[in-house]
């Protein structure tokens, strides 16, 4: 039975952790219309080629353009794929909780003497890993790139 709790608590940890790390939620764009002017975007036609990237105008007005950082004006055509930056950066702490967590177990596991019958069930690790993991993922912060739609009627 004390197997099982171990077990369980520590299934019970990871799940916390995973629905912590999304806990905030924002309001992001999911359409054109919504884009507001001078928001960092990206477009591109087709998927091999290479991304427009710069500040939006004129989006919320129904003709979507972009001012690069060399200051060009390019008109978005009607089959780009949009994207918008999101003010908020992602970061990678459930990662490496998850990371952390697994590593803590095969550590517990590597350090238990023989027959290895009752390993980790007060051990712990794997705990102590998955938080310094995620305290190390949450230190890689990536752009939150979100795709908008055209405003078709």
């Amino acid at each position: 039975m004390l197997r099982f709790a171990s077990a369980a608590f520590h299934l019970v940890f990871l799940a916390g952790i995973a629905g912590c790390g999304g806990a905030t939620f924002r309001w992001h764009p999911s359409l054109v219309s919504q884009v507001p002017d001078s928001t960092p975007v990206r477009f591109g036609v087709q998927r091999n080629t290479r991304r427009v990237v710069g500040r939006a105008l004129d989006w919320q007005h129904g003709r979507p353009r972009v001012i690069t950082a060399r200051g060009d004006t390019v008109v978005v055509p009607d089959t780009a794929t949009l994207e918008v930056r999101l003010k908020n950066k992602a970061n990678r702490a459930v990662a490496g909780a998850v990371v952390g967590y697994i590593v803590g177990v095969g550590v517990s596991y590597g350090l238990c003497p023989p027959p290895k019958t009752t390993c980790g069930e007060q051990d712990p690790t794997p705990v102590w890993s998955a938080g310094l993991g995620a305290l190390i993922g949450s230190a890689f912060k990536k752009d939150h790139w979100v795709r908008v739609r055209w405003d078709r009627q």
